[in-house]
């Protein structure tokens, strides 16, 4: 038995994708674009509850009451 890092270490990139060819390619763009665009939502996400906890910080209204 191999130690997992350095099982790791010997496969190549095409042992570990499970589409190879346009299809791989296609998965891969579709992953890559769905990725970016949950990134872009979750930090749309922080900065308004950011917004949120500063507007009730403001207005001395307790996070703990108001979420």
């Amino acid at each position: 038995n191999i130690p997992f890092p350095q099982l790791f270490l010997r496969l190549s990139y095409t042992e570990l994708t499970f589409y190879k060819g346009v299809v791989g390619d296609t998965v891969n763009v579709l992953l890559a674009a769905a990725a970016y665009n949950f990134k872009r939502a979750m930090k749309a996400f922080w900065c308004m509850l950011y917004k949120i906890c500063e507007i009730l910080y403001q207005n001395n209204i307790s996070q703990k009451w108001a979420f």
